[in-house]
């Protein structure tokens, strides 16, 4: 099936333990939740295979150094007295079924070991000279393969355990339910008024130190854990939102979904699930697809266009950096596209990146996308994107990502000084509207 940049495809492996959540153990009453064992076994596995490789091809060459001195030189003196007996030499040194063949005045030898089939040829006319290295210094140098191969094995173990560890603390992070969400303000360009947020997911570990989702989405995505952080994003968000988007019903949230949720509809099927308890209305919820990596594009069509029909708005984030192409980007149920701070930050300098601003607004009003800009730092960035419809941004020029309780009070301060927001500010919002 045809592809389009979306999100990684995670793998989808999942187990379950003993440890404090959501669901209640059968056996000793505990609550628990989803933790995924298969890509530490998967790990392992790989370890030991690397490692194998490593021993065979350890014990190879120091068979080769062992052996090697005396045979090469016997094989050496063979072919200098008769070149011909070379295939002869081989049968007996390596007790194997050699091939071999004078053709054109080449000799060409060939011998089958463990599945390999190593060939050799060279002029006739050439005399075979004896081993550069006697089988003494051969000895001497068995300590300096046993040093490379020490450092190997120690680079991939460490390589290995670096993963793994840092697997296990977001398997832990997880289960202790570490994941706290920020909200950034989006803002009206034209006229500075609140209309939402974007909700971004933190990990504060148990020391009060926050990592940033760029040092363990990737992680939570290849292991299948993104799964279950989704779900505490969504529970947080109902949580902390729920009065606040109950009271306004023109505020909306906006979260990223994960490919395998975009691949299957289950994060889609839980927000409607969570914010159906609360009373939150779907078109108060908007969701981004950010597009690197890939993901089926049928199967994305088929949620978008479930999301749409529910009442969510969709957009694609980051545009311009992924991998969608334009021929998906038209065929896709779409409302908005978000422009990466990368293309804002290029707003009034003269570089080549700076003229493709234009053309991205260009592709947004032929689709009849609205836009929203990320990373908004300046005036200036304001009033370039105000003079070419640009209808939303957000950025550290508006505020900083906030918790609840500051986001809260951020919108009711600009609602007081700017006014409240309308819904029908939104290109095309009656035809977009679902429910």
């Amino acid at each position: 099936m045809p592809r389009i940049g979306l999100f990684t495809k995670p793998s989808a492996t999942a187990a379950t333990v003993c440890t404090p959540g959501r669901h209640r153990c059968s056996g000793c009453g505990d609550e628990r939740v989803p933790a995924v064992t298969g890509e530490q076994r998967e790990e392992s596995l790989v370890a030991r295979r690397l490692l194998t490789c490593l021993a065979c091809v350890v014990a190879a060459a120091a068979a080769l150094l062992l052996m090697g001195g005396l045979r090469a030189q016997s094989a050496s003196m063979a072919a200098h007295e008769d070149p011909s007996r070379l295939g002869s030499m081989l049968r007996q040194l390596l007790d194997q079924a050699p091939q071999s063949d004078v053709s054109e005045g080449l000799l060409i030898s060939s011998v089958q070991s463990a599945g390999l089939t190593p060939v050799a040829f060279r002029p006739r006319k050439l005399q075979f000279a004896r081993p550069v290295l006697s089988r003494r210094q051969k000895l001497y140098s068995l300590p300096i393969i046993g040093f490379i191969a020490l450092l190997i094995g120690g680079a991939i173990i460490s390589a290995v355990r670096s993963r793994s560890s840092a697997l296990g603390a977001l398997r832990s992070a997880v289960q202790r339910r570490e994941f706290v969400v920020r909200y950034q303000p989006i803002i009206e360009l034209q006229t500075g008024r609140c209309v939402g947020a974007e909700a971004l997911v933190r990990w504060r570990r148990y020391d009060g130190s926050i990592v940033p989702p760029e040092e363990f989405i990737s992680l939570a995505e290849a292991s299948g854990l993104i799964i279950p952080i989704t779900d505490q994003v969504i529970d947080l968000l109902v949580a902390e939102l729920h009065d606040v988007l109950v009271a306004d019903r023109n505020l909306h949230i906006s979260m990223n979904l994960s490919a395998q949720d975009i691949q299957t509809g289950r994060g889609l099927d839980y927000m409607q699930t969570q914010i159906g308890r609360a009373g939150i209305r779907s078109d108060q919820i908007w969701f981004e697809m950010t597009e690197s990596g890939s993901v089926e594009i049928d199967a994305a069509r088929a949620t978008m266009m479930r999301m749409r029909d529910l009442g969510h708005l969709v957009s694609i984030d980051d545009f311009g950096t992924g991998y969608a192409s334009l021929h998906h980007l038209h065929s896709l149920p779409l409302d908005a596209l978000k422009i990466d701070k990368s293309f804002i930050d290029m707003i009034g300098h003269d570089t080549a990146g700076s003229k493709v601003m234009p053309y991205i607004l260009d592709i947004a009003a032929a689709l009849q996308l609205f836009c929203v800009a990320e990373g908004v730092q300046t005036q200036e960035q304001v009033d370039y994107l105000v003079e070419r419809n640009v209808a939303f941004g957000q950025g550290w020029l508006f505020s900083k990502p906030l918790t609840s309780e500051g986001f809260v009070a951020f919108y009711k301060e600009r609602k007081a000084r700017y006014g409240p927001y309308s819904r029908t500010a939104i290109p095309g919002w009656p035809e977009r509207k679902r429910v």
